[in-house]
């Protein structure tokens, strides 16, 4: 396995057997699973947004059935 450095990207390497793209910067590993994290973060508090306002709306349903 030879690696060969991508032109114009500091840090990422093509391997020669699998042509697969390898990230030696730890940096941009930690950074990119920091941004994961966030995203999923805000996914969850999105659906739990969504849950409450599926509530209130219940609740108001109710609310105006009586």
């Amino acid at each position: 396995m030879s690696m060969i450095p991508v032109e114009g990207r500091k840090g990422l390497y093509r391997d020669s057997s699998t042509n697969a793209i390898i990230n030696t910067n730890s940096n941009d590993i930690i950074e990119y699973n920091r941004l994961k994290k966030q995203a999923k973060a805000k996914e969850n508090e999105m659906i739990e947004i969504k849950n409450d306002i599926n509530e209130i709306k219940a609740i108001l349903t109710k609310i105006l059935e009586k």
